[in-house]
């Protein structure tokens, strides 16, 4: 399978090439060691974005627990950096990343639809400061990934059924 989307950028000095493959549905969601779930999520109407310490903005998400199904992590990330819950998702694609033509393993793009339990907590894991609250519109020029933001904020807007006029 080739690639939709296919980019380049530095990670910690490093020059990482990163490939995007579209997922049409679970059902044809292949069975990869994921590595991490990101997602782009529904939150009445606008897209949340966490950010960290250092100024920079990101999809809410992370690492794949031992034993954890790629579900549990959305949910279990969901939760511990929104304070929300997942009503549905449904997968975006997956990215894999290869550093000096060795794999660095997979992460699953999904999106979802959340509904709020309460105000921000602290992130367990400390790294999320809080989160913001955007329109699909921004949600490239926010997490400034290149091609990639740019090829999943098209992807979101259709689920969102968003028809430019909003």
């Amino acid at each position: 399978m080739d690639a939709t989307v296919t980019d380049f950028f530095v990670y910690k000095g490093n020059k990482v090439k990163a490939e995007f493959f579209e997922i049409k549905s679970k059902d044809t969601m292949p069975n990869l060691p994921w590595k991490q779930v990101y997602a782009i999520c529904n939150l009445s109407g606008e897209v949340p974005v966490v950010f960290y310490a250092d100024g920079h903005f990101s999809l809410p998400g992370g690492t794949t627990e031992l034993g954890e199904s790629v579900s549990d992590t959305l949910c279990r990330e969901i939760e511990e950096e929104l304070n929300c819950r997942v009503i549905s998702w449904t997968p975006l694609g997956y990215q894999k990343n290869t550093l000096d033509g060795v794999s660095d393993g997979y992460q699953l793009r999904v999106y979802a639809v959340l509904e709020k339990i309460g105000d921000f907590k602290a992130d367990p894991a400390g790294s999320v400061i809080g989160y913001k609250l955007i329109g699909i519109d921004d949600l490239s020029r926010t997490i400034k990934w290149g091609k990639m933001s740019d090829h999943i904020q098209q992807l979101a807007k259709i689920h969102m059924g968003y028809n430019g006029n909003q």
